[in-house]
């Protein structure tokens, strides 16, 4: 059971997902602290770092989709779709887990592990998804 949900590109999607989040926050203390950006500017600017360096490994490294530009293309409007998506069940859990007296604190950690749960199986399934080839025959 184990070795099914522990696979070699869900492994490799939870390590992108933590290196995509280190880049977004690393991203937001830089520019909010160093360069002195605007916070909203900075929290911009460290969310869309993320979201490349996310998009780039989980195609290129976990999920092993192919280089094709047509493909990636179509790749990127879906992630982007998905991260609309995620955006707006974020903020409506988050709004009214608050109204439920479940601080963002936790509610965040909910939704987040809700999305990367989620968002795992439509990269694998949907986004990524690799083309199956078929084998000519043995003659």
């Amino acid at each position: 059971m184990l070795k099914k949900i522990f696979t070699k590109s869900f492994i490799r999607y939870v390590i992108v997902g933590f290196i995509s989040v280190g880049i977004d926050y690393g991203s937001l203390l830089i520019g909010y602290h160093i360069l002195n950006w605007p916070l909203a500017f900075a929290t911009s600017a460290g969310f869309s770092v993320g979201l490349v360096i996310n998009f780039l490994l989980n195609k290129f490294w976990a999920f092993e989709a192919s280089h094709d530009a047509k493909q990636s293309t179509k790749q990127a409007i879906m992630v982007a779709a998905l991260v609309a998506f995620n955006l707006a069940i974020t903020n409506v859990v988050v709004i009214q887990l608050n109204k439920w007296n479940v601080g963002p604190e936790f509610s965040k950690v909910i939704t987040m592990a809700m999305i990367t749960c989620w968002n795992y199986v439509l990269y694998k399934k949907y986004i990524f998804k690799k083309k199956k080839t078929v084998e000519p025959p043995i003659v």
